[in-house]
């Protein structure tokens, strides 16, 4: 069974799917309005869990975070997802450099398309992954969202 519930954050309302075991899905933003069919609405234990790590992360007192996760996706996608987990709490990265990292040097642009399709952001740091100029790049969610999510971090930005 998969289970979702929301609460309001300092960037809007978050959406949070999940099963008995792990993460699935974190919608917020632009795409806060993604459904799974017949997923039932209830805030099971893992998903307040999420919400209270959440809540750490946005008032500066959680910088990793230990809730399972579970998403799914070619070869490249889950190389792609799983490099970026290792993106530390107020670094970043540009898709080239990502690109190299998962040894696919003229892969960026496949990497911001993965990116595109991330189903956990935060949990999953997407908004870590910056332009080769450095600057602010794409965002699923909106930009503002990754501009407050990276000068949270202290990472400063530029549009």
């Amino acid at each position: 069974m998969i289970y979702y519930d929301f609460q309001d954050t300092k960037v809007g309302k978050i959406k949070i799917f999940a099963n008995d075991d792990a993460l699935l899905f974190l919608c917020m933003g632009s795409e806060f309005n993604h459904d799974i069919p017949d997923a039932e609405h209830k805030r099971t234990k893992l998903i307040a869990r999420a919400f209270e790590e959440l809540d750490e992360y946005f008032n500066g007192e959680r910088k990793e975070f230990d809730i399972p996760l579970e998403f799914h996706g070619t070869n490249f996608k889950m190389q792609v997802l799983r490099f970026l987990r290792t993106v530390k709490f107020g670094q970043v990265i540009s898709y080239g450099e990502l690109a190299k990292k998962i040894h696919r040097v003229n892969a960026a642009r496949s990497v911001g398309n993965t990116l595109a399709t991330n189903p956990l952001p935060i949990f999953i740091p997407c908004h870590r992954v910056i332009t080769s100029d450095k600057t602010i790049g794409g965002f699923s969610c909106g930009i503002e969202i990754k501009k407050f999510l990276l000068e949270l971090e202290g990472v400063k930005t530029s549009m």
